[in-house]
């Protein structure tokens, strides 16, 4: 073999790899952009969503995990020093990745299949509430699955982002481990178990085919959190940065987003002790859809701090303010449910309104609160008008799942 068909048999391999994550990336690049929206409208359910469900559940899911798993030993993993070994890492990991894509391309299918098309939607249309005999909150559920997907590939989308930003570690000579070299050991290692929490995160996807209506609401509540919580995040990653000029307006948004965000926890945590899971499954969905907003606020209320030019934001806007406004629509529709809920005459009609006096007494002193912390952050802004001049492009982006793994540093600030 001559030197140069040694070098090309070497290179073929890695070339493949290379391939496949590049046309990997752009389906899931696709993917996200086309299915993040979550908030529909999304149309009536089709009766296929059955048979999507049970597919989800029962194969694309746990193949996709497995899949994940052998990743783990071949892309996901710190290079062997052994050359044979290595080359083994970089043959395999091209078919697992080349499957792993099929499957994203799977998800796509099985998510359009959930709904009626707009001429379908014309046809089925009845005087009857449910023609299909689809059962109640079967929507709610679809679309809550749809953004559990995006998510779940987000994340597989920043496994292979963090891959390829350490690629030089699959250049043509063997990776090197000396004392210098610790920091990218640590990386490796972080990728290997963000890739087993992906898995784990399958696990959990799996689960919640299984939950009961109510257990699908409260799960509904957390991924708001977490979401918010990402957002926490952001502000927490440029405090951590030296030498900032003026960092308080900045320290001042941080109650704020933290009372954002222990609004929707506190569903979740009382669970049924909670008010809102005393009202019709119709009223709570209402008050979900007119929630799901906040966070988008939120964000833009973060952007408009820190960059020089909040993309898509609306000048001179005071966005904090309009969060309160959020807040009190959405709330006076969950009071107009309770004053509905109290005019029915129920057997536990007093202890329903015990718990719905608990919460209001509860809501209003989170409220003063939040306004308060609003009012207090414009005040600290009046005093340091400047934002820190940062572009989008200059710092990692919003809701990056990966920084939940900095979860000391969010305690600390709370």
């Amino acid at each position: 073999m001559s030197p140069r068909t040694g070098r090309q048999s070497r290179i073929a391999p890695k070339t493949a790899l290379l391939r496949a994550i590049r046309a990997f990336r752009e389906e899931i690049e696709g993917f996200i952009k086309g299915y993040k929206d979550t908030t529909g409208p999304f149309g009536k359910v089709a009766a296929f969503y059955v048979d999507a469900f049970a597919e989800l559940r029962e194969q694309i899911l746990p193949l996709l995990k497995h899949h994940l798993g052998e990743l783990g030993d071949q892309i996901f993993i710190r290079p062997s020093e052994l050359a044979e070994e290595q080359a083994r890492q970089i043959q395999d990991g091209t078919p697992s990745t080349e499957v792993i894509h099929s499957y994203i391309k799977g998800f796509a299918y099985l998510l359009d299949s959930l709904w009626l098309s707009s001429s379908q939607n014309k046809k089925y249309r009845s005087p009857l509430p449910n023609p299909c005999g689809i059962p109640p909150l079967t929507d709610f559920r679809c679309s809550s699955l749809q953004l559990k997907i995006v998510s779940l590939v987000t994340k597989i989308e920043h496994l292979f982002d963090k891959q390829q930003s350490m690629r030089p570690k699959f250049s043509s000579s063997l990776p090197s481990y000396g004392r210098n070299n610790g920091g990218n050991i640590h990386k490796w290692a972080t990728l290997a178990e963000d890739n087993r929490e992906v898995q784990r995160d399958i696990d959990s996807l799996i689960a919640w085919f299984g939950l009961s209506d109510s257990d699908v609401m409260r799960d509904r509540f957390s991924m708001i959190t977490q979401r918010i919580d990402n957002i926490l995040l952001h502000p927490i990653k440029i405090l951590k940065q030296k030498n900032l000029t003026y960092p308080q307006p900045l320290k001042d948004s941080i109650p704020v987003i933290n009372l954002c965000r222990v609004f929707f926890s506190n569903i979740d945590e009382l669970g049924p002790r909670h008010p809102f899971f005393l009202i019709s499954s119709s009223d709570q969905v209402a008050f979900i859809e007119q929630a799901t907003c906040i966070p988008d606020n939120l964000k833009w209320f973060v952007y408009d701090i820190v960059y020089d030019e909040p993309p898509c934001s609306p000048e001179d806007c005071e966005l904090g303010y309009a969060l309160i406004d959020e807040f009190v629509e959405a709330s006076k529709r969950l009071q107009n449910s309770f004053d509905k809920l109290l005019r029915i005459d129920h057997p536990q009609l007093d202890h329903h309104l015990t718990i719905i006096e608990d919460y209001r007494i509860w809501y209003d002193e989170w409220f003063a609160g939040l306004d308060s912390s609003v009012e207090n952050f414009y005040s600290t802004k009046a005093l340091f008008p400047m934002n820190f001049g940062i572009r989008p492009d200059q710092i990692c982006q919003l809701e990056n799942p990966h920084f939940l793994s900095d979860q000391h540093n969010m305690e600390r600030i709370r």
